[in-house]
């Protein structure tokens, strides 16, 4: 069995995925998750209620 390091991991990950943009959904506790997704600066966060409306 072979180990998996960073660069085999992103390699697999866009024969998966691809190159090009990835939209992400995460759900949970906005006070406790948005702070974290933001802090990693990866990109645009948007916040929409249950019906896809943007949230202040």
């Amino acid at each position: 069995m072979s180990g998996m390091d960073g660069a085999r991991a992103t390699e697999a990950a866009r024969q998966i995925v691809g190159d090009g943009p990835t939209t992400w959904v995460v759900v949970g506790d906005r006070a406790s998750i948005e702070p974290k997704i933001r802090a990693l600066g990866i990109g645009d966060v948007q916040v929409v209620d249950i019906h896809g409306r943007p949230v202040p």
